[in-house]
């Protein structure tokens, strides 16, 4: 009798804990925030342009990428908006080092402050 009620108190206690997990990472602060752009990898590196792309965010409404050339003047650079998560930057010099800066936006006054510098070099022609 007592092995039955200890079996029935470890499942009880079991289904406790699975319920919390449940709930708790249904409420983690991820989820009710806003945050970074995550998993950012640069491809397609060319002369004149390359991509970005990263993590697709839930919250975020868009994302704005700042970018110049290395060591430029946060602030001064060429800012882009965009709702999807990759954006290819073209226009850019051959064999020429770039910086950039990205943020999410996840709804009016909720954005992340800019997340970098992130630099790259353009490929020779």
């Amino acid at each position: 009798m007592r092995k039955i009620f200890d079996m029935k108190i470890t499942r009880l206690l079991l289904i406790i804990y699975c319920i919390t997990l449940l709930f708790s990472s249904c409420n983690s602060d991820d989820d009710l925030t806003c945050i970074n752009p995550k998993g950012l990898k640069i491809s397609d590196i060319r002369s004149d342009g390359i991509t970005i792309r990263w993590r697709l965010w839930r919250n975020a409404d868009s994302y704005t990428i700042e970018y110049g050339l290395l060591d430029f003047e946060f602030g001064t650079g060429t800012r882009r908006l965009t709702v999807d998560p990759v954006l290819f930057i073209h226009g850019l010099q051959p064999n020429t080092r770039y910086e950039f800066y990205l943020r999410s936006n996840c709804s009016v006054g909720d954005a992340q402050e800019f997340n970098g510098p992130n630099s790259f070099l353009t490929l020779e022609e």
